[in-house]
Formats: C-alpha cells, sequence, structure tokens
C-alpha cells in the first residue's frame, strides 16, 4: 500500500538511524537489487544535511532521484529495520500475517505447518497471549473438517493446552 512521503518524512527516518542500524541497512541495500544498492547513495545524501529545510530546498539531480524514490525507499528502510529489529514475537507476527493469507486462499496444509512452528515459537517465547491467537486460527481450520473422534480429541488438546498457558501467564494472574 503506498505511503505519501514526503522528503521531511525520509530525513526524519535516516536522522534517526543508530551507527549500527545504518550500517546493517546500507549492507542489506548492498545484497539487494541494482535499485536498493542506490538507496546507499540516497542514505549517505539525506544524512549530509543538517535540516529538514535545506533538503527540500536542494535541487540537485540526487534530490531528483529522492523525490521519485520516495515512497520506495521509505518502505525498503523500514523493511531493513524490521529485519534488523527482528524478534521471536515478531516473527510470530509476520507468520500470524502468513497464516491468514495462506488461510484465505484456501491453502489449509500450509497453514496448519506455519501454525505448528508459531505455537512452539510463541511459547519459547512466552508469549500466551499469541499462542492464545494462533490457537483461534488452529480451531477455524479444524473446525472446517468433516467432524471426526479424532478432531474432537484434537479440539480438547487445543483448549486444554490454552488452559495451561493461561494459568502460566502472569498478566492473566493478576486480573483473575
Amino acid at each position: 500500500m503506498p505511503v505519501n512521503v514526503s522528503t521531511a518524512h525520509i530525513f526524519d527516518l535516516v536522522k534517526s538511524l543508530s551507527p549500527s542500524e545504518k550500517g546493517y541497512v546500507k549492507k542489506y541495500f548492498n545484497s539487494n537489487s541494482k535499485k536498493q544498492s542506490n538507496f546507499i547513495a540516497l542514505i549517505d545524501y539525506v544524512d549530509g544535511f543538517s535540516s529538514k529545510i535545506v533538503l527540500e530546498e536542494d535541487r540537485s539531480e540526487t534530490s531528483g532521484k529522492l523525490l521519485i524514490l520516495a515512497e520506495d525507499f521509505f518502505s525498503a528502510l523500514l523493511t531493513a529495520l524490521e529485519k534488523y529489529h527482528t524478534s521471536p514475537r515478531k516473527d510470530v507476527r509476520r507468520m500470524l500475517n502468513n497464516i491468514e493469507i495462506l488461510t484465505e486462499k484456501n491453502l489449509h496444509a500450509q497453514a496448519e505447518k506455519i501454525i505448528s512452528k508459531a505455537k512452539n515459537l510463541s511459547e519459547k517465547a512466552k508469549d500466551y497471549h499469541l499462542y492464545a491467537e494462533i490457537s483461534d486460527w488452529e480451531i477455524a481450520l479444524l473446525g472446517q473438517k468433516p467432524p471426526t473422534e479424532k478432531q474432537l480429541k484434537e479440539f480438547q488438546t487445543i483448549f486444554e493446552k490454552l488452559i495451561e498457558n493461561m494459568e502460566k501467564d502472569e498478566l492473566y494472574k493478576v486480573n483473575a
């Protein structure tokens, strides 16, 4: 989804990068497409300005490139930062998005594989709220199958695990 991005937005984002983030982003862009390798020069270009006003007043060829590539550049920066700041919770969030997409496309077997991985990762991270959200998808997929004795046992196992996780969850204990 395109975002209306101004040079001020890009300036703020580039200036907010720590040296470590900046190094990672440049390596990330260098290992990708030619278009993204051009983004390295744009980072250095934007970083060379002391204020948004001076940047917005610049009429150089690089300034023109920045205006043309603004949305792609901004999105690519955010993608690189997302990879830099990855965590189990963010990985599970991404998996939940993939589960939703696969379910909408009726690719249930693939969704079930990701559900299994996501449940393991959320348990390792002790994020029981995400585990419950994953279980919602698991229950929804299971409910689309013809009812069998095996299916009823699977439902029971899911609900028992949810109860077990609720008992481990400190937030639930406080609110109970």
